[in-house]
């Protein structure tokens, strides 16, 4: 994944990830947290939810229960990771995108 190559706000949705991921105590980043920031901002993706008739706060809870459910660390000092369910579906769309 080249983190150069994606547009502002998708780093930005990213870095949030990673925030969420660290507040609690996730050793890796994955499509969850990636998923929990985005549909709290308003953007093209909550208004297509909207359409959809589906609840953002129903949604949000499930996403944030998915959550609690994942594996925690102790230590501060640990490094973050990108999933791997999370980088292959990126990828896969990031060549499908490019080529």
């Amino acid at each position: 994944m080249n983190y150069e190559k994606m547009t502002i706000k998708v780093q930005e949705y990213l870095n949030d990830a990673m925030n969420t991921a660290r507040e609690r105590k996730s050793p890796e980043i994955n499509e969850l947290h990636f998923t929990y920031n985005v549909i709290k901002d308003e953007n093209i993706i909550t208004s297509l939810i909207k359409r959809a008739m589906i609840e953002l706060a129903i949604l949000s809870q499930k996403v944030e229960n998915e959550i609690s459910k994942l594996a925690k660390v102790n230590s501060a000092a640990s490094q973050l990771y990108l999933s791997s369910g999370f980088i292959a579906p990126s990828t896969r769309l990031f060549h499908k995108v490019i080529t």
